[in-house]
């Protein structure tokens, strides 16, 4: 009884040994997984990176002219609608013109009769009837009647308001039978293809901007659209308060949708590159100095001092630090330390380019 006693004891001691041993292993494995942290990663890559310059600038019409008249007159016909598109020369307004067009054809009339004397006298002095002098008075009295036509000519040409240029025009300001004279708004017209777009930067700038730099505008009231063009042409003085010089720019618009006196914000490019770059939430800061995470190929993680460069939206550049390719975590940082083992999501970086 007593060997059975001490059998049964042993059989019990063991049974409890082997339960413990399989609780503690299973305590180790859970810590084990539990030291497993779920990260997200994206990796260090080349990608052109572009610094700008940014302003506030606002459009102007290329060319812009209030229409009205040359003379005071009573408007005879209104040959424009608002907003029409018009071409150089082409009618806008008649004035009455009936006097005109009478002293006209009476500089004409004259004209002719004058020719047709200088024609028979012409004939006398072959002849040698008249005297050859007679013919200078008449060239004279002929050169006069030329002049009075070209005279009446222009005023008459006076009378019909035509566009300068070509563009589009605005609100008409009159109408028929109304009296205008030389200041009276009749509309306006615009060329705003191109448009030009001034703006302002910093005086220490200036040895970068040149005729011909592209630059890029965007509008608010066509925010999906990025409207192209170059510098033309800055102003010889800068302002002594803000030190700040004007910049005009051309911008195409042959879609018409920028008009002038709108608001746009200004990117001019300073310089492009190819340099590496990584997310922006990748990057934390100790004290001075910038860190990421760098997961190697063993799902190790490893705290590594990196140098900065130029921050654009979404991207860092990193001068100094990390080699193309390397894995960083970007979201998860909190839950890492160094050297810890990490199961990793990737992603790719915004604007990413292999």
């Amino acid at each position: 009884m007593k060997k059975l006693a001490i059998l049964a004891a042993l059989v019990a001691i063991g049974a409890a040994g082997t339960y413990w041993w399989q609780q503690s292993q299973g305590r180790v494995q859970s810590q084990a997984q539990a030291t497993v942290v779920r990260v997200t990663t994206s990796p260090a890559k080349m990608q052109r990176i572009s610094d700008e310059i940014e302003a506030l600038g606002t459009t102007e019409a290329f060319e812009s002219v209030i229409v009205t008249a040359s003379v005071s007159d009573t408007i005879a016909r209104v040959h424009f609608r608002d907003n029409q598109q018009v071409r150089a020369g082409e009618l806008l307004v008649t004035l009455q013109h009936q006097e005109e067009q009478a002293a006209l054809d009476a500089a004409g009339v004259d004209l002719k009769e004058q020719e047709r004397e200088y024609r028979r006298i012409a004939d006398l002095v072959k002849s040698k009837t008249i005297a050859a002098s007679e013919l200078d008075r008449l060239q004279s009295a002929i050169d006069i009647a030329k002049a009075n036509v070209a005279k009446a000519q222009a005023q008459l040409n006076d009378r019909f308001i035509r566009a300068p240029f070509d563009g589009v025009l605005g609100f008409r300001q009159v109408s028929t039978g109304a009296l205008v004279s030389p200041g009276t708004p009749i509309t306006t017209l615009d060329d705003v293809s191109p448009i030009k777009l001034d703006f302002t930067v910093p005086e220490r700038f200036l040895p970068i901007l040149v005729p011909g730099k592209d630059i890029y505008a965007t509008s608010e009231a066509v925010p999906s659209k990025r409207f192209q063009g170059n510098v033309a042409s800055i102003d010889t003085r800068i302002d002594p308060v803000s030190r700040s010089a004007t910049v005009r720019a051309e911008l195409e618009n042959k879609e018409g949708l920028l008009r002038p006196g709108m608001l746009l914000r200004v990117r001019l490019v300073k310089e492009a590159r190819e340099a590496l770059a990584v997310a922006a939430a990748s990057v934390f800061q100790v004290k001075s100095q910038h860190y990421v995470f760098v997961v190697g190929s063993d799902l190790k993680v490893e705290q590594r001092p990196i140098t900065l460069g130029l921050r654009l939206p979404g991207i860092v550049e990193v001068v100094d630090g990390l080699a193309a390719g390397e894995q960083v975590i970007t979201r998860g940082l909190l839950k890492v330390r160094d050297g810890a083992t990490v199961e990793v999501k990737e992603e790719d970086i915004p604007g990413g380019k292999a």
